[in-house]
């Protein structure tokens, strides 16, 4: 991103976030939030696109919930492999 005031748009993602914990609607916050930022001026596109993903993703995450043991041990693992409990037998050990 270029020229942005990191300073600022955390207190402006804050802001936007309260707004929405108050909300049955919290898009339309969103939207309303960023609305206003662009029509006060004094913000740059990457400044208030950095505010909006990082206001969607907080908001994704508290939608989706965190993963519970059982989902974490369900995930894929690198080699491919669902994950579990079993155990791996490891040489020398």
């Amino acid at each position: 991103m270029s020229n942005v005031d990191q300073t600022k748009i955390n207190v402006a993602i804050r802001k936007c976030l309260e707004k929405c914990y108050g909300s049955s609607d919290a898009l339309t916050q969103v939207a309303s939030f960023i609305a206003g930022l662009q029509a006060a001026g004094g913000w740059n596109r990457d400044e208030i696109r950095a505010i909006e993903i990082t206001v969607h993703k907080v908001l994704q995450g508290i939608v989706a919930g965190p993963l519970v043991p059982d989902e974490v041990m369900n995930q894929p693992r690198g080699d491919g492999e669902q994950g579990g409990s079993e155990t791996t037998s490891v040489a020398g050990a």
